[in-house]
């Protein structure tokens, strides 16, 4: 009998072994290394000799390797912290292709051939923010712009959105919303012989892009806007708080208010074409302070995404480094994800300590339950389970191990 449980131990102790082998190989070649494939979508074939760039995703301008793709597309990278969170950034034909890495390998990524310029560019939501700051007015304007080229190309290279501002008023800065969800710096050049007006080079990928631009001027009880996307605009409205009112300098050509967020949402009357029907923005009679947030939904109408409020950079935007700057609303999102993971690993050790009590219940229990080398499998197979699902770290895995073979122990003792 003693023999019998030896074997069915040993047949026991080389299937765990096998299996944490299996587990620990196939998570070091997860974390130890990062590859990919790259196509390009607009010829229907691998892209071949681009630049490719693993950056950390706190800092995309901390570079931590660089190599090419081979004839097929494919890159790799060796020797990765699986501590670190990464992004892989492609270079094709002058545009960033940014890739985040979350625990999928390989990787595929789409590149797009680029072009200086696609007929029939269009957008579908623009909205102007103006709100009262220390110095005056910030106003920010934010454009979805739609690109439905077909073959899918990329339409990059020269300066591609022009930049209007009021009299008086000072660009703080660009920035485009890339495919990983950070927001890029761009420069901007002031156009020669043209006071107040800027150009930068905006890469509109296939499908929707959005970018945006803010700018303050002073205020001294009144100011007219004469706004002019650089692209048709299907829907677009005005945003403003409570403190502040709009007048339209032409009846008819804004719908009535609605509310968002606490702020006064004013649509147009109808799409837009490279220039907003000029509008007075005015004292309402209240203190020039930002309104607080409201929970009345806006008009079906005036659905558009509010652009989200950068910091004032330094006043020289051609200067302006390319790198992401979160939104104050993008960190409700990372705290709530802080909280669920911590929510999580408590759960783990709760269930770890609960298997490893069970284990010793099971085993110590009387003839008439489950004999302690079943228990033993049982709670064995099931710790395996939850360690393949990823149900329990590392950490609880081994402490519940530990405590199944102190079971074995002492099972054995009693055999």
């Amino acid at each position: 009998m003693a023999i019998l449980a030896i074997m069915a131990i040993y047949k026991l102790n080389r299937f765990l072994f096998s299996t944490i082998l299996l587990i620990c190989f196939s998570a070091q070649a997860v974390s130890d290394s990062i590859t990919g494939k790259v196509f390009n979508q607009t010829t229907g074939r691998p892209a071949a000799g681009d630049d490719v760039v693993l950056v950390k995703a706190g800092d995309l301008n901390q570079e931590q390797a660089h190599t090419k793709t081979d004839a097929q597309g494919v890159f790799t990278f060796n020797d990765i912290d699986a501590k670190t969170v990464y992004v892989v950034r492609v270079l094709h034909q002058g545009v960033n292709y940014d890739h985040n890495v979350i625990g999928m390998n390989p990787l595929e990524i789409k590149v797009f051939d680029a072009v200086p310029t696609i007929t029939g560019l269009s957008g579908n939501i623009g909205m102007a923010r103006i709100e009262p700051d220390k110095a005056g007015l910030k106003v920010t304007e934010a454009y979805a712009i739609t690109n439905a080229s077909r073959p899918p190309v990329t339409q990059a290279g020269s300066p591609n959105v022009e930049i209007s501002l009021p009299a008086n008023a000072v660009l703080d800065l660009v920035q485009v919303r890339d495919e990983t969800g950070n927001w890029i710096n761009r420069s901007a050049l002031p156009v020669k012989g043209r006071g107040g007006h800027y150009a930068a080079s905006v890469p509109f990928r296939p499908g929707d892009t959005l970018y945006k631009f803010s700018y303050h001027l002073p205020y001294h009880g009144s100011v007219t806007f004469h706004l002019k996307p650089s692209y048709p605009i299907q829907n677009f409205a005005v945003s403003l708080p409570s403190s502040l009112a709009l007048k339209p300098a032409q009846a008819g050509t804004f719908k009535a208010p609605g509310v968002a967020e606490g702020m006064q949402v004013y649509p147009t009357m109808g799409p837009v074409s490279r220039d907003v029907p000029a509008f007075v923005v005015s004292s309402s009679g209240e203190t020039l302070r930002p309104s607080a947030p409201s929970n009345i939904a806006p008009p079906p109408e005036a659905a558009a995404p509010p652009p989200a409020a950068a910091s004032r950079p330094r006043s020289n935007p051609a200067a302006a480094p390319e790198q992401a700057q979160p939104s104050k609303q993008e960190f409700w999102p990372i705290l709530v994800l802080i909280f669920v993971l911590v929510a999580v690993g408590l759960f783990g050790l709760w269930r770890m300590r609960r298997n490893a009590a069970r284990a010793v219940t099971v085993n110590s229990g009387s003839k008439g339950r489950l004999s302690p080398l079943d228990a033993l499998k049982e709670e064995l197979f099931k710790l395996e389970s939850d360690r393949l699902e990823g149900s329990i770290s590392a950490e609880e895995y081994e402490t519940a191990k530990s405590a199944l073979t102190q079971s074995i122990h002492r099972a054995m003792e009693r055999k």
